[in-house]
């Protein structure tokens, strides 16, 4: 069995959704290494963070919940 078959699948799937629950820190970085055959976590603070913007058949996903916890910092 091939664990680095599966290590895009698992990054594409499973930590994406993680991340976008919420039950996995922004600052936690996931990169897949190719010529190392290794998927690297790293968990860093004060790393930089990009906004993204979720659109759903056509419409983006952001409800005014969302920006109001971004203003109070939730």
């Amino acid at each position: 069995m091939c664990v680095y078959r599966y290590m895009i699948r698992l990054c594409r799937d499973v930590l994406r959704t993680l991340r976008r629950s919420g039950r996995l820190h922004p600052h936690v970085s996931i990169a897949i290494n190719d010529r190392q055959k290794s998927v690297q976590i790293v968990c860093v603070g004060r790393r930089i963070v990009r906004l993204y913007v979720f659109v759903s058949d056509g419409k983006h996903a952001v409800i005014s919940q969302h920006l109001d916890n971004l203003s109070s910092r939730k």
